[in-house]
């Protein structure tokens, strides 16, 4: 059985950054990603997506410019886009594991699970690791509703090779609300549909009014107050409804009712590690209540306004546990504002 002293499960930017953290450690570490290396953020998450909001902004720009030296607005073609964008970001998951490589972490794919608070399993290999870190993120939701298993994420959403002529979003989180202002820009016919009075709801209702006004002005529709129970398929397009009456005919439908913790994989009943609907917890050192194992990044229980899940919070909790486990701080962690 190969042994490290750590083992980090997951290779986001919370990864990225404990790696680069233990490089000149002399201590063996390996770690192991199921999917794409480099995570959430720089395969389907923040870089891709600001690399289409480059494309959309000259869009917005210029129908705000119509009339004022303007003639007509840009448009977007998207399968060029797309095209562009997978060229663009193909290389970066080889890039994220050379950069671990180049730490002098070993690499592995495949998925994990827990053995024991000491031994995980990867494609049938047991791997003894001193200490184990959790760093998985979060994923996106599946409501518990009748045709669930028709509905896209905001992973799909990234690798659309043809744009759909109308998408309907469930969910109005701010994931929703960005790909709905790419998709609309792009040119597709977008409808939101909430279960609350309004989106984003965790921000100030005064700016949120603001934003859903200048979505509605872009030709973006919103339906408040709609609990969705049903996505059927009738031939090429899907229909929508909700328990309220609502139903809506679309060519693409995607779940964007939020993020949940990547841990059903990852066994984590059989050793004993605990956690709730917001993730593992953890104490102040970032250690579970399994001696020896540690949790950080968006896959970590914490509260929102003291810890958002943002990558520099990932980024943070990566640099001090490094320093942590090293020996360079006794100190437990206290997030800045």
């Amino acid at each position: 059985m190969k042994k490290y002293d750590y083992i980090v499960i997951g290779s986001g930017p919370a990864s990225i950054n404990l790696s680069a953290g233990l490089k000149d450690s002399n201590k063996k570490v390996l770690v192991v990603e199921g999917d794409a290396f480099g995570g959430i953020c720089l395969n389907y998450g923040c870089e891709p997506k600001i690399f289409l909001e480059g494309a959309v902004k000259t869009v917005l720009m210029s129908r705000q410019l119509l009339g004022k030296g303007i003639s007509q607005p840009a448009v977007i073609n998207w399968e060029d886009l797309m095209e562009t964008k997978k060229q663009t970001f193909a290389p970066y998951p080889e890039n994220a594991m050379r950069g671990m490589q180049s730490n002098h972490s070993d690499t592995l794919i495949g998925m994990a699970s827990f053995v024991d608070s000491h031994t995980i399993k990867v494609n049938d290999e047991k791997i003894y690791g001193e200490k184990i870190v959790i760093a998985t993120g979060q994923k996106p939701n599946k409501l518990p509703i009748e045709g669930s298993e028709l509905t896209f994420s905001s992973n799909d959403v990234f690798s659309l090779d043809t744009l759909p002529e109308s998408i309907v979003f469930i969910g109005g989180g701010f994931v929703s609300m960005e790909l709905a202002v790419i998709l609309n820009a792009a040119g597709a016919h977008v409808e939101i549909i909430e279960f609350a009075d309004r989106p984003l709801k965790a921000f100030y209702s005064e700016h949120v009014k603001d934003v859903v006004q200048e979505m509605e002005g872009q030709g973006i529709i919103f339906h408040f107050n709609h609990a969705i129970n049903k996505v059927e398929k009738s031939g090429d397009k899907y229909v929508v409804t909700s328990k309220q009456g609502l139903t809506i005919e679309t060519d693409y439908v995607v779940d964007g009712s939020g993020r949940v913790p990547n841990i059903d994989k990852l066994n984590l009943d059989e050793v004993g590690v605990e956690y709730d609907r917001g993730g593992v917890l953890v104490n102040d050192y970032l250690e579970t209540n399994v001696k020896g194992v540690y949790a950080i990044g968006d896959v970590v229980s914490k509260d929102p306004l003291v810890a958002p899940k943002l990558t520099s919070t990932s980024v943070f909790e990566g640099e001090y546990l490094s320093n942590y486990l090293e020996g360079k701080t006794n100190d437990p962690i206290k997030y800045p504002v």
